[in-house]
This record gives C-alpha cells, structure tokens and sequence, in this order.
C-alpha cells in the first residue's frame, strides 16, 4: 500500500509539482549478499513536472542539493545526497533500503543557504517487490514577509506628502488601500511609486512574496494641513469693452471659495459659494477666499474689473410697421444692466431727458417712437427711431339728406361722406351692394331725377388702404314729380342696376 503525506508547510501553489521524484524500487537488485539480507535498492530520480501554466525545469531555480532520508519499523535511517545545478536535465541518486513495511521516503530540494525550498514524502512497503513511487514537490514556505514601512512615518504635516512604502523581505510585493478595506497579496493598489497624500487620510499596507507568508497589514493615518492657497481670477483684473466670465481657483486640492462683488471681505461661512464662472458686466470689485477643512484659510483676493463699450441700440418688439389695433411696443437692449429713455414728440431723449421705459408702451395712434440706451460708464446707444401706423375700420358714409321723401321744389341731390380722413366711397343704387372694387367711385352730389325711379335706394361703402371696410349704408328716397332737378347736376353715373 502507498499513502502520500501532506507537506510540512503550507505550499503557495497548492498541489502542483515544481519537480517530480520517482522512486525506482527493483526486485533482487544490488548483490546477492543484499537481497539474502533483505535490502532493495532504491534509485531516485528527479524529473520535470507540470503546473497549470508551463513544464517545470528537472530542478528547480535556486535548488543546489537533493537530499533523500528513509524511516521505518525495525531500521536504522538512511540519507542520501547529491549536489546539482540548474543546468542539469536530470538528477538520480540510489540507497539500499532494508525491506519491511512502511518505509517513510522523504525528499528534499536545498538551497544554497542549506533552506529546504521544496519537500515532498511518500510511504510503500518494501517486500523485494517492483513498483514505482511519485512523490510531488512542494514548496515550502520559508517564513514570513517583513510588514511595510511608511516613509515619511504616520504624522500632522502642514503639506501634501509623497509617502513611499517598503519592506525589508527581498523580493516582496506590497498592495495598499486609501480607504477603510484591508488590503490582501490579491486585492488594493499595486505600490510602484510614491503615493500622493494631499488629504488627511489612513494608509493600509500588506506584503507578500511567493513561497512566504504575508506580512502583517501596517496601517499609518496622515493628518494633511496648512494655509490654503490664495484664489486666482482668470481672466486677471482690468479694463474690458465686453462682459468678462471670471472663473476663481485654488491650487490646494478640494479647498472651496466663497467670494463677495459688494465690497465686504468674504470668509469660509459667508458671501457667495464659488460654483462656476462669474459673469461681470459692469465695473465691480471681487474678492475671494478659499478654506479647506482643517487647514488655515487662505488670504483674501480681490480684482478689479473695469467694464466699458457703447450700449447696444434699443429695440422694438413689435417691429415698426402699420396695424389695424393699437400696439403695446417693448423696448430692450441687449447690454445687461442698461436703461431705456424714450420720447413720442419728435425729439430725441438723452440719458438725462425723455420717458424713462419701464413697461410696454401703448400706442394707440399713428406715431413715431425714438429710443436710447444707456449705462453709467458706458457710451450711450444710438438712437433708435419706430414709426407706427395704426389703422382701423373706415367710419360708415352719411347721407345728406337722409332717406325720406323729396317734396315740391326740394333739390333732388344726395351728398355722401365719411368722418375717415382720406377714405373714398362706393354707391350702388338697388339691391346690389357696393364693395371697394365694384359700384360707382363716389366723386360729387347723387342727382336722383338721373334715375327716373319713383322709389330710389342707395348703398354706400367707404374704404382706406390699410384700413377696414366701413359697414354698407343705404338709404331709400320717394322723389316726388313736383321736386325740383338741381340747376347743374352731377354727371348721370346710370343706375346700378337695370
């Protein structure tokens, strides 16, 4: 029976081989004295084995010495060794071993320093039989990694610190943590370089080497503090003929700002919190401090910036133009900060004369508005000039005389007009109803005898360019045989309908 013993340490790479020895036990081998005595010669031979990723060399790097030693029942120890380098393809070594049962064989790689690197065992029982034993090599850990060190040590330091971390273990890799989580050889941040720490904070090492057990986590907290950094203005203070975005910052990491533009000192508790550029369109004084957590506050900052440039031209909205209702007319400018004057009597305003706008304007009537823009520091705005003409529905002709009766010796001549300056008028006489396009052009007094009607009605429309159609008027007249025909009567514009 054979049966595998566990290694003596723990083995980093778990159950795979870095080399194999095979022990060769040969029925009746060696001479005939030795098997009448009972021996079996034992041949041990070291050959490549096989990890998950490659082949194994036949020995091992750093392996300078095999060493072989037999326990059992009822037999003195055995020990046996060879000397190898790593350039050997193949070591064997052989040993005669009393037979009996449970011959212990333990198998050792050595280093030059005389460490065991690898060991393996295995136990069979020894009758003169021919078997073949594989004992697998394991690594044997050698002892336990130096725990990290922190340089500089753990402290209150007045400036961002580059902290370096080391271990006296040659050969050993170092993994940390900046937050609360315990670093292992497979989890944190890989140490290649310094480690910035611009903050308070508590660093968490581990080192780890293979074949070794890993270090102690060390663990150092740094308290990071100091006078923050005075606060920058970009762009700088001066004379601007636009409106500046001032953008502030620190050069301490994670300080916050406050800054004030109505000439008190800010502090870390009052004026504004700085979140992003500030605009600045008219001529103001900014001062800023940063602060950080346990740290000293930075000095005040302050830049002064000197805006000037001519004041954008008014607008109107709506545009000027002609319409059929009144108007209310906004007026703006597109510098922030300006004011408006504005006049409807011709003149033009100033900064210091004329209707300081400050709401819509209604305009009711056909005018014309003029408009300027101005700001104190700046050069005023041009002057911006809107007609409007304003327009509505043309009023309905009168007719004189209105309808009725013309008796004996009354003038049969009717005259039309409108209250609408400039309107023009339409008749018709009959059902038909005049319209702008269509009736007679009404250009002077109606003669009704033209029309040789006893009953005689006249519609009327009057109408403006620009302007609504008046409503159709008409009136109905009898004209009596003993009324009197006018002495010089208007043209006969024929009747309207047949």
């Amino acid at each position: 029976m054979i049966r595998t013993r566990s290694p003596i340490s723990r083995a980093l790479l778990g159950a795979l081989a870095f080399a194999v020895a095979v022990l060769l036990v040969a029925a009746g081998c060696g001479s005939s004295e030795d098997a009448a005595s009972g021996f079996s010669r034992v041949s041990v031979v070291l050959s490549p084995g096989k990890t998950a990723a490659r082949t194994a060399a036949a020995v091992p790097g750093g392996v300078r010495e095999i060493r072989v030693s037999v326990s059992g029942p009822g037999m003195d120890p055995l020990q046996a060794a060879v000397e190898v380098s790593p350039d050997d393809d193949s070591v064997a070594l052989t040993l005669d071993v009393p037979a009996g049962p449970q011959r212990v064989f333990v198998v050792q790689a050595l280093g030059a320093d005389g460490a065991v690197l690898y060991q393996g065992s295995a136990a069979a029982d020894l009758w003169g039989q021919e078997l073949a034993l594989t004992i697998a090599l394991e690594l044997v850990i050698q002892g336990t990694v130096a725990t990290p060190a922190f340089t500089p040590p753990e402290g209150t330091y007045t400036e961002p610190q580059l902290v370096s971390l080391s271990t006296a273990t040659p050969d050993a890799e170092i993994r940390y943590n900046v937050d609360d989580v315990a670093p292992t050889p497979a989890t944190g941040l890989l140490y290649a370089e310094p480690v910035l720490v611009d903050a308070s904070a508590t660093l968490r090492a581990i080192a780890y080497r293979e074949g070794w057990a890993d270090s102690e986590v060390a663990e150092a907290t740094y308290t990071i503090t100091g006078t923050v950094a005075t606060p920058v203005f970009s762009p700088p203070a001066g004379i601007y003929t636009e409106i500046q975005e001032v953008t502030l910052s620190s050069a301490t990491p994670e300080a916050e700002i406050r800054y004030t533009v109505d000439g008190g000192a800010p502090t870390r508790t009052t004026g504004l919190v700085y979140t992003g550029p500030i605009p600045v369109d008219a001529t103001a004084t900014l001062r800023a401090i940063a602060f950080r957590e346990a740290w000293a506050d930075s000095p005040v900052a302050e830049a002064t910036y000197t805006i000037t440039g001519t004041v954008a031209t008014p607008a109107f909205s709506p545009p000027a133009g002609t319409y059929t209702a009144p108007q209310l007319v906004a007026l703006s400018s597109d510098t922030p900060g300006a004011a408006i004057r504005y006049t409807v009597n011709g003149e033009a305003p100033t900064s210091t004369s004329g209707t300081v706008y400050s709401e819509p304007i209604p305009v009711d009537a056909t005018a014309t508005l003029r408009a300027i823009a101005y700001r104190d520091g700046w050069a005023d705005s041009p002057v911006a000039v809107a007609t409007y003409a304003i327009t509505g529905t043309v009023a309905a002709p009168v007719f004189d005389p209105p309808g009725g009766i013309i008796g004996q010796e009354e003038l049969a001549l009717v005259t039309l007009t409108t209250a609408t300056p400039g309107a023009q008028i339409r008749y018709t006489v009959g059902d038909v109803l005049p319209t702008r396009d269509a009736g007679t052009l009404y250009d002077g007094p109606i003669d009704l005898f033209q029309f040789q009607f006893f009953e005689i009605t006249v519609n009327a429309i009057a109408f403006l360019e620009g302007w609504n159609d008046s409503p159709v008027v008409g009136e109905t007249y009898i004209v009596s045989a003993l009324g009197r025909r006018a002495v010089d009567p208007a043209p006969a514009a024929g009747p309207s309908v047949p």
